[in-house]
């Protein structure tokens, strides 16, 4: 994420900002800081969040379960007029979410930052 805010005080990024799953901990964090530093966030999230990711700086929100989500946003971005969604961040990368973000890019081409789950593997023996 600190390399998009970075880009942003560039002029080099888009001005939309693609957050799936925003209602998670990463995601609400990473809805604040994008707000602040101006992108037009556009996040999913269950509809009972809709509401607090609203107030962290969505501008617009999907149901992530929703299999039309993608098409909806992207006809949001389209609406914006202020250019293709370029940027992502993956907050589950999991279940196809990598290619769910990515569809949703302007033909399909974008820069996409993703969370991966490393969970270590330990050996326990019992005696």
């Amino acid at each position: 994420m600190h390399s998009i805010f970075i880009e942003y005080h560039m002029g080099l990024i888009s001005s939309q900002l693609l957050i799936w799953a925003g209602s998670t901990g990463v995601g609400m964090y990473a809805i604040k800081l994008a707000a602040l530093a101006g992108y037009r966030v556009v996040t999913t999230c269950s509809p009972h969040n809709f509401d607090l990711v609203r107030s962290l700086g969505a501008s617009a929100v999907f149901d992530y379960k929703d299999p039309s989500a993608p098409e909806k946003i992207k006809t949001w971005v389209n609406d914006q007029a202020i250019g293709p969604l370029r940027k992502g961040l993956d907050n589950i990368s999991e279940s196809g979410s990598l290619e769910i973000v990515a569809s949703c890019f302007a033909d399909g081409q974008g820069e996409l930052a993703v969370l991966r789950m490393i969970i270590p593997y330990l050996a326990v023996s019992y005696s």
